[in-house]
């Protein structure tokens, strides 16, 4: 009796832990996702513009930027004398007479030694004036103090020309453009140390570097964007501002100078931009370089032909600003794609 009690109550309990089981695991499930349509893109209508190959004018330039210098620069340095600075008599923006002196080392010992040589001249000069005055001197007498006066006056214009070296003077006449940093009153200096730089401000031309190009010849006309117009005269100069590249390509660079009408000293140091005329063509083909593509370095471009895009390699002329001239591969009229 008690045992089926039992039985029953464990049923009952048994259907309860279902019944909520049952609950619980429907209540896990998820409802139904909706599905979402992506909306329709329509594509994007690329028009494509074209141009005509046409005949005409091509001007090829080299763009260059310089700085205005002085034509002619001298350095002035001690060149036979050295010894301690004393006397400084110039300074940057001076301007300068040739012969004019314009430092001084110190001229103590050399003075001396001078001053000296030249007593010891007189008194040589002196006996041999009393052997010249008296008729008893012999021949061998008279020749060898005459010897000695000449060897002793040698010693004196050495020491005079030693104390000359001591005195700079400007080689040319011009402006202080530059003065070393190491030339103040009590450095020592060697003979043939950089002093000044002097250069003629009066006469001043372009210098710069340029990517070295066979087509860059002297002579070549130059203009700027105010219409002034010069000429190269000179290329792989030294240039007198230092306008090396810096190295970060393996590019080859021309130092070039160019001489222009209307550069006045107020101008210099200044920098300008030109342009080189390297050549020009009339009545070529040409297309703008918008619509030139390159396949392993060999130029092509995309010709519309009864509404397709044809690929056509082409060989390349003279380049200009905006267009290239077209030496083969079109013809005149051809319609090719410039985007």
């Amino acid at each position: 009796m008690k045992r089926g009690i039992i039985m029953k109550r464990f049923k009952i309990l048994l259907c309860i832990i279902c019944a909520s089981l049952t609950v619980t695991f429907s209540g896990c499930l998820s409802k139904e996702e909706t599905v979402i349509v992506p909306p329709l893109i329509t594509p994007i209508d690329i028009e494509m513009k074209t141009v005509p190959v046409s005949k005409g004018s091509i001007i090829q330039e080299l763009s260059l930027s310089g700085f205005i210098v002085p034509k002619m620069n001298e350095i002035a340095s001690f060149k036979d004398g050295s010894g301690v600075i004393t006397k400084l008599h110039v300074k940057v923006g001076d301007t300068v007479s040739k012969g004019q002196a314009i430092a001084e080392l110190n001229t103590d010992d050399i003075k001396l030694s001078l001053k000296q040589a030249q007593l010891a001249y007189n008194q040589i000069n002196n006996s041999y004036q009393e052997l010249l005055a008296n008729p008893e001197s012999s021949k061998n007498e008279i020749d060898r103090i005459k010897l000695d006066l000449e060897l002793q006056k040698l010693k004196v214009d050495k020491l005079k020309n030693d104390l000359a070296n001591l005195t700079l003077v400007a080689p040319i006449s011009g402006q202080i453009t530059y003065q070393y940093p190491y030339v103040i009153p009590g450095q020592m200096i060697s003979a043939g140390a950089p002093i000044y730089m002097i250069s003629d401000i009066n006469s001043l031309v372009v210098e710069g570097t340029v990517e070295k190009t066979d087509a860059l010849k002297v002579g070549m006309d130059v203009t700027n964007k105010d219409n002034q117009k010069g000429k190269i005269s000179q290329l792989d100069i030294t240039p007198f501002q230092s306008m090396l590249q810096s190295g970060k390509d393996n590019k080859s660079y021309n130092s070039i100078r160019i001489e222009m009408d209307g550069l006045s000293p107020e101008k210099l140091g200044s920098s300008i931009t030109l342009s080189i005329l390297l050549d020009s063509k009339d009545d070529v083909l040409k297309v703008p370089k918008s619509a030139v593509k390159y396949y392993n370095s060999a130029p092509y471009v995309r010709v519309l032909k009864d509404g397709d895009r044809v690929e056509k390699f082409i060989t390349l002329g003279i380049e200009g600003s905006q267009e290239f001239e077209v030496l083969s591969g079109l013809s005149e009229g051809d319609e090719v794609l410039s985007n």
